[in-house]
C-alpha cells in the first residue's frame, strides 16, 4: 500500500492539472446528484446537503478522478488495462447514481409506462436507497480504493524501471 502512494505521487507530478480539473468536475456533479436526492428534482434551487454528504461527494469525486488519471497513465505506458479496476469504478458511479438521484423513479416510470404498479415500486426502491445511502457511499469508496490499488499494482513494474523511490 505504501508503494501505491509513491506511484500516485509519481503520476500526480505528471498530470496534476488534469487531475484537479477532473476531480473538481466529478465532485461538483456528485454534489448536484446527491442534492437531487433531497430535493427530488434535477433542478438546483438550493443546496440541502449535510456535511457527511458533502464530504462523501468530494471523496468519491477525487477517487474517481484518481482512477481515471491512473488509467490514462497506464494507457500511455502501454501496460495492460486492469479490467477489474474499470468495472469497480463504473459500479461505484452507478451505485451512487441510483442511490442519490431521482433516476430510479424516472427509469421505472419509463420502463413500466407509468402503470399504477410503478408508483409502488418506485417509492419503495427510492426509500430503500435513501435510508441506506451511507452503506452505498462506503461501498463506492471501497470499490474505488480497490480499483486504485489494482491499477497501482499494474503500474509498479513500469514506474520501477523509470524511477526508483
Amino acid at each position: 500500500m505504501s508503494y501505491d502512494i509513491h506511484i500516485i505521487l509519481y503520476v500526480m507530478k505528471k498530470r496534476l492539472n488534469l487531475f484537479i480539473l477532473i476531480a473538481t468536475l466529478l465532485s461538483l456533479s456528485y454534489i448536484y446528484m446527491i442534492n437531487s436526492l433531497i430535493s427530488g428534482t434535477f433542478f438546483l434551487n438550493k443546496i440541502y446537503l449535510n456535511t457527511l454528504q458533502l464530504a462523501f461527494s468530494i471523496i468519491i469525486g477525487i477517487l474517481l478522478a484518481l482512477v481515471i488519471i491512473l488509467n490514462v497513465e497506464s494507457f500511455t505506458m502501454r501496460t495492460s488495462l486492469v479490467k477489474g479496476s474499470i468495472i469497480g469504478a463504473i459500479l461505484a458511479s452507478i451505485v451512487n447514481g441510483f442511490c442519490c438521484s431521482p433516476l430510479i423513479p424516472t427509469l421505472i416510470s419509463i420502463l413500466t409506462f407509468a402503470s399504477p404498479v410503478s408508483f409502488y415500486i418506485s417509492v419503495s426502491l427510492q426509500a430503500f436507497f435513501a435510508f441506506n445511502y451511507i452503506y452505498f457511499y462506503i461501498l463506492s469508496i471501497g470499490l474505488l480504493l480497490y480499483s486504485t490499488h489494482k491499477i497501482c499494482s499494474n503500474l509498479s513494474c513500469c514506474i520501477k524501471n523509470e524511477k526508483k523511490y
